[in-house]
């Protein structure tokens, strides 16, 4: 049993971070991005490794966001150390930030990626256990891309009753102020209704 969960853990740390599939040293449990994901409503201004142990850079290092070869924003990276400083016996957990040295909106409809670099992270408790190069990609739709099951059909000549009427999308989304439903019949605007957007991070 113990092999079996060890093996899935391995293929879903795989899916996470790609690149680290032959790592063998310092590893991340996980990060705030999913390698590859489309960023809609996602802070991308600080994005974050976990590790489940006590970390520390063994020098000052700084990093960016690129798209493609071109630098887009120079970024920081830091460590915070999370430990219960009354039981000696608890486990620490550390994150690794990367994060914007100013806050910016990157251009939508493109690529990005940032790395932290090989062996800039140790474990403060066995220093030769170090990181491999840890990079992220992630990509800013120019729009959002609707569910092909999205809409409620109103079948023709019924009379059904809705409380709500939703689409769906593919990418987590926020409501844009004054946004709302409009009903039509035969071309003419019957009523409006205001919407309320919301998402699921777990879909």
């Amino acid at each position: 049993m113990n092999r079996i969960f060890t093996v899935v853990a391995f293929l879903m740390l795989s899916l996470a971070f790609p690149a680290l599939m032959s790592a063998s040293g310092l590893i991340p449990s996980r990060c705030s991005l999913i390698d590859g994901q489309p960023v809609v409503n996602f802070d991308y201004s600080k994005i974050s490794f976990k590790f489940d142990c006590k970390v520390k850079m063994t020098q000052p290092t700084e990093t960016a966001i690129y798209s493609g070869d071109e630098k887009m924003a120079q970024a920081s990276i830091t460590v915070v150390v999370y430990q219960d400083e009354e039981d000696d016996l608890a486990d620490a957990v550390s994150y690794v930030y990367i994060s914007l040295n100013e806050p910016m909106l990157l251009p939508k409809g493109k690529d990005y990626w940032s790395v932290i670099p090989d062996d800039l992270l140790c474990d403060e408790n066995n220093p030769e256990l170090t990181n491999d190069e840890l990079r992220i990609h992630f990509y800013i739709p120019r729009t959002v891309t609707i569910h092909e099951n999205a809409f409620y059909e109103l079948p023709d000549g019924r009379d059904y009753l809705y409380s709500s009427v939703g689409i769906g999308f593919y990418e987590e989304i926020l409501n844009v102020e004054g946004t709302y439903f409009i009903f039509m019949r035969e071309g003419k605007v019957l009523r409006t209704y205001p919407s309320d957007a919301s998402y699921d991070w777990g879909m």
